[in-house]
């Protein structure tokens, strides 16, 4: 997904444990994910008893984390406004936790809608494209695996210039022939 807020792993367990299925409609894809309504009808009464929980419990879990996620990554678009717009001055705890619940289910959604449409919802942030290896020595020496900082030095070739390297430099060149690296020595 090129979602801002929505990382490699959520979008990987959205895709394995929600969207691999085909759904006849919204309703649906809610109440598999486990945040559809439960009304309470007795007569004369009628009222809403929460979501129904019957459904994938780490989709469900994994949709309310990002819900939290989208308030903050996601700012302008049309369903943080509306949550937003819902929770008015009331700032108590328990409101915003149900809000968050109805922003999950609305994401859930709307992401389903994306991923089988491609109608991207109202006012979201696209993530850039990834910026493609510029020579030979960025695609050939990735940065390490062993957690160390590599930080490149300008105008030094990239594998030679990484600061703690945990592999042997290449040999031979200290320099790239591509102009972002600068002239060779």
């Amino acid at each position: 997904m090129r979602l801002t807020s929505i990382g490699i792993e959520t979008a990987t367990m959205l895709e394995r444990e929600v969207f691999f299925r085909p759904f006849a409609n919204r309703r649906s894809v809610a109440s598999y994910v486990g945040l559809s309504p439960s009304p309470y009808q007795s007569g004369d009464r009628n009222h809403e008893q929460g979501i129904s929980k019957a459904g994938n419990r780490r989709a469900r879990s994994t949709a309310i984390e990002l819900a939290w996620l989208w308030l903050q990554h996601q700012p302008d678009s049309a369903l943080s406004q509306w949550y937003r717009a819902k929770l008015g001055e009331n700032q108590g705890k328990r409101l915003k936790k149900i809000l968050i619940v109805a922003l999950a289910r609305k994401l859930v959604v709307a992401l389903w809608r994306y991923v089988t449409t491609g109608l991207v919802p109202e006012g979201v942030r696209l993530k850039r494209k990834q910026r493609k290896a510029r020579c030979k020595a960025e695609r050939a020496w990735p940065a390490p695996r062993d957690g160390r900082v590599t930080v490149p030095a300008p105008g030094v070739h990239h594998a030679a210039a990484v600061v703690e390297w945990s592999r042997p430099p290449p040999v031979g060149r200290d320099r790239c022939r591509k102009r972002h690296c600068g002239p060779r020595a």
